[in-house]
Order: structure tokens, then C-alpha cells, then sequence
């Protein structure tokens, strides 16, 4: 598995992907922070003193990436560097071994089909980037980059630095020169990746919810293909 850029992209079809429940059955990053708010009484009480403040988060309208912050912030407040980085090296395990998040095989087989074909492979998720990194190594997920969100220090604590969300994915793929002719490839399962594949010349909606179906074929009509995947027989 390979991180680096290669400087002849452009000259390769690229395919993007999401990662949760487009890649994998959930969301990574919520069971991470499910179970670091729930871990021990004092974080467990920590978090549920800082409840009037995400609703007024949510009453004044704050971005996700600063909802976000209020709980990551909750998560880490407190914790040396070493404390956190061994409970950051047991969050993959955690994820997989604990809560059965899985790779979805048919994702997988196509990952794979586009590696033979030489296609340039991009990970594009609004998962913290070492949290996906390390998701995708336990899983078996291989790729050519990652693109993910950060955290940065803040008062004791850790809150969201770089957001690879919505459009902001695509932002961060044309900043690193990845897709200066589009994309040729587009996975998803969310409405918030429309301008995700809004980039790419076929499209590929994963899974998705009803409402979030709706607003694919409102923007898409039927330029963009539905695929149903599932997770491997228990």
C-alpha cells in the first residue's frame, strides 16, 4: 500500500471512494468517540456537562466540523500524548474486533478490479486520516492516497483541524493537484459526497438511504448507478 502522489496522475483514470458505508458497514469515527466518551465515569460526566453546549451548537447552526470539535474535545481533554496515542493504536481493533465493522466484499472486488486496470485510487473520508489509515490496513483496504480529516491541540484537548467533508473533499483533492482533469470513477453512499461526484464521469451511489436517494436523483437523474453491497456471511 502506497501514500505517496504519483506525479503522473493525470495521465491514469482516477477513482474515488468514501469510506464509511461505502468502503465499510459503519461509521468508524462515531464508535471511536462512543467509546472514548464512555469509557470512565469522569468522561462519561465530562460529557454529559458539556450537552447544553451542543444544543446550543445546534440551535445556533455551527458546522459540523465545530459539532464535531465539541465531542472530539470531550474525547481527548486531558489525556497525555502517549495516553492518546495508545488509545488512537487500539482504535482499529476496536472498531473491527468490538463492534464488527466490516470491509464490504463487493467493495473490495472492485477496489481490486481498479488496481489491475492501473487506475489511481483515492480514499476521500471525513474519518480522522490515521483513524481510516488504520481501519484500512487491519481490513485489507488498499489504496494509492488517503484523504482524511485532522486534529490539532486545544486547551488540554484535540478538536477538528482539516474537515474532509462535502465539498471540502473536493477542495482538498484539486489543493493537491489529484484530480486537475476530474475523475473518471466516483463511490458513495451519502448525499453530502454530491459534489464528490459531481467531479467524476461515472458515478456510483452505494447503498443509499431513502432521503439521501432522492437527493442523488434529483442532481443526477440517471447518470448515476445504483449498487447494493452487503457484509460478508458471518
Amino acid at each position: 500500500m502506497s501514500s505517496s502522489c504519483d506525479t503522473h496522475t493525470e495521465q491514469r483514470s482516477v477513482a474515488l471512494f468514501d469510506l464509511d458505508y461505502t468502503l465499510i458497514s459503519s461509521d468508524c469515527t462515531a464508535h471511536w468517540l462512543r467509546f472514548m466518551l464512555t469509557r470512565n465515569w469522569r468522561r462519561k460526566l465530562l460529557t454529559l456537562c458539556l450537552m447544553p453546549l451542543v444544543k446550543w451548537a445546534d440551535w445556533r447552526k455551527w458546522t459540523l466540523a465545530q459539532r464535531n470539535s465539541v465531542y472530539l474535545w470531550a474525547a481527548t481533554a486531558g489525556l497525555s500524548r502517549q495516553r492518546y496515542l495508545t488509545l488512537r493504536w487500539r482504535a482499529a481493533r476496536y472498531v473491527i474486533d468490538d463492534k464488527g465493522v466490516q470491509a464490504y466484499p463487493e467493495g473490495l472486488a472492485r477496489l481490486d478490479w481498479h488496481r489491475s486496470q492501473g487506475h489511481h485510487v483515492i480514499i476521500v473520508t471525513g474519518a480522522l486520516r490515521w483513524l481510516a489509515r488504520d481501519i484500512c490496513r487491519a481490513l485489507g483496504i488498499q489504496y494509492d492516497v488517503l484523504l482524511g480529516s485532522s486534529d490539532a491541540k486545544f486547551y488540554a484537548g484535540r478538536i477538528s483541524a482539516e474537515f474532509c467533508y462535502a465539498q471540502n473533499k473536493v477542495n482538498l483533492l484539486n489543493e493537491r493537484g489529484l484530480i486537475a482533469h476530474g475523475a473518471d470513477y466516483a463511490y458513495s453512499d451519502s448525499a453530502a459526497d454530491i459534489p464528490l461526484l459531481s467531479v467524476s464521469r461515472r458515478r456510483y451511489v452505494i447503498n443509499p438511504k431513502p432521503d439521501c436517494l432522492i437527493q442523488f436523483q434529483d442532481r443526477f437523474a440517471d447518470s448515476a448507478q445504483v449498487l447494493h453491497w452487503s457484509r460478508a456471511q458471518e
